[in-house]
């Protein structure tokens, strides 16, 4: 019998290298308001909480007014850089196309933005093992908030207690997330989180790689 009856994976960081597509976003756009645009590491630390907060990490003293103009902007730049520049981390395809065929259900639990989600998971070559994808909508609680679980994933998955549910996270959002609901995490390494700060969450797992899962979801 299989521990878990859900996997839920984030995306940025963990199943995709994006922050290549952010950062060239950035770049379009930092100067058009006047801003001189971050490098890699910067954005690398500020992703993870939805695009609204990652304006106000990297535009120190960014009103809260004008945040909606910056996002409406980012919304139109990323969609193609994001087609160029977003690629699938090692073996990520291939692990969730064997999980598929173990018979695990599977999802995306993001904090990105659904559209360019569903877009994304598409060209990718990951939708046909994804039951479902949940990202940022109006109204949309964003992880670690629980109301993620109660309101976007578990009504999908009738029956499906968290404690039945694994997490798959390369940053603090997602396994704090995973301890608000009850579920297990597993840390994955290669991503934009601060080790030391995951760590002191005790995720059940920790993968150095995609193929690491399989090890252990048999």
């Amino acid at each position: 019998m299989q521990r878990y009856e859900l996997i839920c994976f984030d995306y940025d960081g963990t199943l995709v290298h994006s922050v290549p597509a952010i950062t060239a976003t950035m770049a379009v756009i930092f100067p058009e308001f006047g801003v001189e645009p971050p490098d890699q590491n910067d954005v690398r630390g500020a992703v993870g909480m939805g695009i609204r907060e990652t304006f106000h990490r990297l535009v120190p003293g960014i009103r809260e007014e004008d945040v909606d103009g910056w996002v409406d902007r980012y919304r139109e730049v990323y969609p193609p850089i994001e087609q160029e520049k977003t690629e699938l981390f090692p073996k990520a395809q291939e692990t969730l196309r064997a999980l598929h065929e173990r018979g695990y259900r599977m999802a995306v639990v993001s904090n990105k933005g659904r559209r360019i989600l569903d877009r994304s998971t598409e060209r990718l070559g990951l939708a046909d093992y994804l039951d479902l994808v949940v990202g940022d909508r109006p109204g949309y609680a964003r992880k670690p908030d629980p109301r993620v679980w109660d309101e976007d994933v578990a009504p999908n998955f009738p029956g499906v207690t968290p404690d039945k549910v694994l997490l798959v996270g390369d940053a603090y959002p997602d396994l704090a997330f995973a301890k608000a609901i009850g579920a297990s995490a597993c840390y994955a390494t290669w991503g934009y989180g601060d080790r030391e700060h995951c760590m002191e969450l005790g995720p059940a797992h920790v993968i150095d790689a995609f193929p690491e899962l399989l090890d252990f979801l048999k």
